[in-house]
């Protein structure tokens, strides 16, 4: 189950409704008070107000980080089962201009990564062992938006076969997160354009092939 979908799409809710319930819990139980010679009351009444009070803090914290990592990330979920926006992309290969779009009548795995992020090089990994295993059916693209400098000191990249692309410095929206929002972040897209899942996050190869497997069209 794609969780953090969820989390993005319900979390606000969910938070609010926790910090109300949470609060009347607390004070029902300070307005009730704590009765002298009744310590087992009084003891679980000292839990249910610390049990409170922890998830009023949690849901506080949710609302503080909402704004610059879950809110960025709901266009991108409410995108789910559309056609996915273009993407345009330098390829790191040999320098020419490439869209997204242009990979249509393929799947695409289309992979968000950053050589600052240790989840991104260990996943990019699995991504490179993903297309030895499912060859011109499907298509791994890895996309950062990092100057070429850095990537070349990650000397791992070369060696693998998945196509390798860069946005500019500071492009964000549509197919594209963010670093300080999310990475890695993996966009999953069939081989007609539609955008079926996204996932936030380092993915293991069998999470990888689950999510291939749902949506290669078969062999003709």
């Amino acid at each position: 189950m794609n969780w953090p979908r969820y989390v993005v799409e319900y979390g606000e809710i969910a938070a609010i409704t926790l910090m109300m319930v949470s609060l009347v819990g607390a004070l029902a139980i300070v307005v009730r008070g704590f009765q002298a010679g009744r310590w087992y009351r009084n003891v679980l009444s000292g839990a249910g107000v610390v049990v409170c009070s922890l998830c009023m803090f949690v849901s506080l914290h949710y609302m503080r980080i909402a704004p610059q990592k879950i809110m960025p990330l709901k266009p991108v979920f409410r995108g789910i089962g559309q056609r996915a926006p273009d993407l345009a992309y330098v390829s790191l290969q040999d320098g020419s201009k490439h869209h997204v779009a242009e990979l249509a009548g393929k799947l695409v795995v289309l992979n968000v990564w950053s050589t600052s992020s240790a989840a991104s090089q260990a996943e990019l990994v699995d991504l490179n062992r993903l297309q030895q295993a499912y060859g011109d059916r499907v298509v791994v693209l890895a996309i950062t938006d990092e100057d070429t400098e850095t990537i070349e000191k990650y000397a791992p990249l070369a060696s693998m076969i998945v196509r390798k692309g860069r946005v500019p410095p500071g492009t964000d929206g549509g197919l594209f997160v963010s670093a300080d929002v999310a990475r890695p972040v993996t966009h999953i897209i069939d081989a007609n354009g539609v955008l079926r899942e996204t996932l936030i996050g380092k993915q293991s190869f069998q999470q990888f092939e689950t999510e291939v497997v749902r949506y290669l069209a078969p062999r003709s």
